[in-house]
């Protein structure tokens, strides 16, 4: 025999007697067992067992106890093969875990380039910077789990003009709108533009085999987003954040709790902008920070900018109503 078919065609069925538990059984052969080929299997052993009830009861009531934590319990099966001197021929486990479901992810910064090269930070007119911002995963999910109002959030300087945005999918959990959402001075910030992507249908997979969980590891999609900088942008330091947000989230740091998708972002995971508008900035999302720098055109340049009378922030354009007192801003300077 040497596959799992084989050995279950001719396979004859055991039961033992049922005593409270056993801690080990061994099978023993009367004559010897000749293996025609090397890594040929002669034997094959199938063994199926079960916790007893009580330890079943004990093992639930206590992921029951621990449900806002992403805690398990280890089941484990090993078996080993000796000759008749005892020497060890090989050995085989199985580990079944049970545990409560759960579904996690944040975002990885995996490179920013300006013009193709990360080998710089600096940019000009006429150059594009991408960054691309990587959705990490984990579930072990008996149901599908959705994210409700999933949304990448792109916050930039108003100045900084969005390009471009190409998916580039492993796990395939979501769809990308292409279009994204603007809103100008974003939460009050003026000066900064958010850049809004719907991320259609994220769903954490459920199960594929009746009764065992489906354990998501470490799956990822990713974005590449693309932005330009306009000459109205004034030289220095400039950065780009990325907010991932959904609705469904907690302030745990790790929850199982029913329908919850939480953070495993460990660093940077403070709802500060309240992205998922629910009037709380203590909420775990997921945050990235892209730092550049803008060099201005090497030319006379004659620039404008623009503010509410009210406002302290000038800039490139804004929306003004009928009856507003605006305020110009009339620059030149030689960049030579």
């Amino acid at each position: 025999m040497s596959n799992a078919t084989d050995y279950r065609a001719n396979s004859v069925s055991t039961t033992l007697a049922t005593p409270p538990e056993y801690r080990y059984f061994r099978l023993v052969f009367d004559d010897d067992i000749t293996i025609s080929q090397f890594e040929e299997d002669a034997v094959g052993f199938i063994v199926q067992t079960q916790l007893t009830p009580a330890t079943h009861t004990a093992f639930i009531n206590d992921l029951n106890a621990r449900a806002n934590d992403v805690y398990w319990k280890l089941v484990r099966n090993f078996g080993r093969v000796r000759n008749a001197a005892g020497n060890e021929l090989g050995y085989s486990l199985a580990d079944a875990y049970l545990r409560n479901p759960y579904a996690s992810m944040h975002l990885q910064n995996i490179g920013m380039s300006i013009n193709g090269t990360s080998a710089t930070s600096t940019v000009s007119v006429g150059g594009t910077i991408k960054i691309t911002p990587r959705i990490w995963y984990n579930s072990i999910l008996w149901d599908p789990r959705a994210a409700i109002n999933p949304k990448m959030v792109v916050v930039v300087d108003s100045d900084l003009a969005f390009d471009s945005v190409q998916p580039q999918m492993n796990a395939n959990l979501f769809t990308l709108n292409p279009t994204p959402t603007v809103i100008q001075n974003y939460k009050g910030n003026v000066g900064k533009t958010a850049y809004e992507f719907e991320l259609t249908g994220l769903t954490f997979p459920g199960s594929t085999f009746a009764g065992y969980g489906n354990y998501t590891q470490n799956k990822i999609d990713h974005l590449n987003i693309s932005f330009k900088p306009t000459a109205g942008m004034d030289g220095g330091s400039h950065d780009i954040k990325v907010i991932l947000s959904w609705d469904n989230n907690t302030t745990d740091a790790s929850s199982a709790a029913p329908g919850i998708i939480y953070s495993s972002d460990t660093a940077d995971y403070l709802d500060t902008y309240d992205a998922n508008n629910n009037g709380n900035t203590n909420d775990r999302l997921s945050t990235l920070t892209y730092n550049y720098t803008f060099v201005p055109p090497q030319a006379m340049v004659l620039g404008k900018k623009v503010k509410l009378s009210t406002d302290s922030v000038y800039q490139t354009s804004i929306k003004a109503d009928k009856g507003d007192i605006l305020d110009y801003q009339v620059r030149v300077w030689n960049n030579q």
